[in-house]
């Protein structure tokens, strides 16, 4: 990784000065140091192995060489009480961390991924009287090779191990086993950047007020997404289960995969720069910092905030990182993170009586102890409640890739149930918020539904929070008792959390119940001291 970088600040008058760099960015890709990496190569549908030479050759990606980020900024003073500031930058987001998803060294055969899902079965299970004893692999199981294809022909217990070969890249293939998926990264993937800018206008409004209002705003391009590169076909196919043709009915993974272009693999997870971003927001501060004891702080944001994917490990609320390659407007909509208004005030207050105070400086040490010195201190928010993101779980005739969201039809806009039509549906206090009439499952030979990404905002968040504060005086001078009582959600708001299922299915009976689990917490009444000396 090496920068450069040029700077210069240009006072062009007493009134406006003018801030300008360029930084230039040249980050080489990772390679690892016994050439254990492999990249899928799409002009051949095949792996390819790193090996030594070029960093090319090592790495199997080339490194991007046009990365210059120029920036600017400007303030103007318009007179004594008012100021402009502005200022645009370029961003570029070299290292877009999404876990093991976008290291090519998780791919076979470096790494074999292989897993068996069993449960005991049992001899006799339905004759009463019938002891039941396990139905355990035989020697003769235990010696056959593992076979991706049929991985849990018999029960093996923990003492007889793994099977034979069950990690051998010969036996394990991508097409066999679902936890094999490559993973794709082009050679000349470019890097991802940001643009940033700003106009904030600052005035003073009396000797102790100021408001900033200002436009943030940020678009950004060619970020990192995953996609599924061998994603299936939309369409209806047929498939064989237990010997059979069909064309539902059959959830089984080698029978999602008859859709796939590519025979040979199942997913192959794309490390794609597709990504965008778009936000603008009006934000405004109102400070005031008054003599007797009073400081105010108001900040208010109405903003939007776009894009087409999460972060691999930042998926709120039944979000996805990956795209829909054959459904990408589908994806564009609403952040996880959106949130449009924000609203926080912020109150600290000297109580006006005590020594130094308005009133009760010359009061008796004992009253002064007892009602001089408090301090009030209030903080008030208010904010758009989190978006939701609705799915359905697909059959194999319906599923295009077992790394993607699919969204069910949005029949009605009145996806939040209103209070009042709330009801509890367990003993846990399970409450039902959203309206499972309004949405219906798509045909299978339309799957993408209608309902978009992140398109339902839940309930508003407001919380309330106050504290007391007052410092005692100790012997020896200069040490003193600091005691304070604050009580966060005074007024008990309940704010509902995100529910534990946004997957929609006609007869669910769990689809948007909240729980105290997820619900913001009730009132705390909370009292501290410390000692400082």
């Amino acid at each position: 990784m090496h920068y450069f970088y040029l700077q210069d600040d240009i006072r062009l008058s007493s009134r406006l000065t003018v801030d300008a760099g360029l930084r230039y960015e040249l980050v080489t890709p990772q390679w690892e140091s016994q050439n254990l990496l492999a990249n899928f190569d799409p002009t051949t549908d095949s792996l390819i192995q790193a090996s030594s030479g070029s960093l090319y050759n090592r790495a199997l990606v080339n490194t991007p060489k046009l990365d210059f980020a120029p920036r600017l900024g400007l303030a103007y003073s318009v007179d004594q009480k008012t100021v402009i500031r502005a200022g645009y930058g370029i961003n570029f987001a070299q290292f877009n961390r999404e876990g093991g998803e976008n290291l090519l060294v998780y791919n076979l055969p470096n790494i074999v991924n292989t897993n068996v899902n069993q449960i005991p079965s049992f001899a006799n299970p339905g004759i009463v009287g019938t002891a039941k004893t396990e139905s355990v692999c035989t020697a003769a199981q235990l010696g056959a090779a593992f076979d991706p294809a049929n991985p849990t022909p018999c029960f093996r217990t923990t003492m007889q191990g793994y099977p034979t070969d069950f990690t051998s890249p010969s036996i394990v293939t991508a097409a066999s086993n679902a936890s094999t998926q490559a993973r794709y990264i082009p050679k000349n993937l470019p890097t991802g950047y940001v643009q940033s800018y700003h106009l904030t206008v600052q005035r003073q409004l009396g000797p102790s007020t100021t408001f900033e209002v200002s436009y943030v705003g940020e678009h950004g391009v060619k970020l990192q997404v995953l996609a599924d590169y061998n994603q299936a076909n939309a369409n209806p196919v047929t498939a064989t289960c237990n010997g059979n043709l069909v064309t539902s009915g059959c959830v089984n993974l080698l029978n999602q995969n008859q859709g796939r272009p590519l025979k040979t693999f199942t997913t192959i997870e794309e490390t794609l720069p597709a990504g965008f971003l778009g936000y603008n927001a009006l934000q405004t501060k109102l400070e005031h910092r008054a003599g007797h004891g009073l400081y105010l702080l108001n900040s208010f944001t109405y903003s939007r905030a776009q894009d087409n994917a999460s972060g691999h490990l930042d998926t709120p609320n039944g979000d996805n990182s990956r795209i829909n390659l054959t459904n990408p407007l589908g994806e564009r909509g609403p952040s996880a993170y959106n949130q449009p208004l924000n609203e926080i005030l912020t109150l600290v207050y000297d109580l006006p009586y005590g020594k130094g105070r308005m009133f009760g400086g010359s009061a008796p040490l004992l009253l002064q102890e007892a009602l001089g010195g408090w301090q009030i201190t209030a903080i008030n928010s208010a904010s758009s409640g989190q978006a939701v993101n609705v799915t359905y779980s697909p059959d194999s005739n319906q599923s295009v890739s077992t790394i993607l969201n699919q969204r069910p039809n949005q029949i009605s806009s009145a996806a939040v149930l209103p209070k009042s039509k709330r009801v509890r549906v367990n003993s846990n206090q399970g409450i039902t918020a959203l309206n499972l009439n309004a949405f219906s499952l798509p045909d299978q030979n339309h799957p993408y539904g209608n309902a978009g990404r992140n398109s339902i905002r839940f309930d508003p968040f407001y919380q309330l929070d106050l504290g007391l504060h007052k410092s005692f005086a100790l012997y020896p001078e200069g040490t003193s008792f600091d005691f304070s009582v604050e009580a966060f959600n005074i007024l008990n708001q309940t704010n509902l959390g995100f529910p534990g299922s946004s997957t929609f299915s006609p007869t669910s009976t769990s689809f948007g119940v909240v729980t105290a689990a997820t619900t913001g917490p009730a009132r705390i009444l909370q009292f501290a001291g410390k000692i400082i000396f």
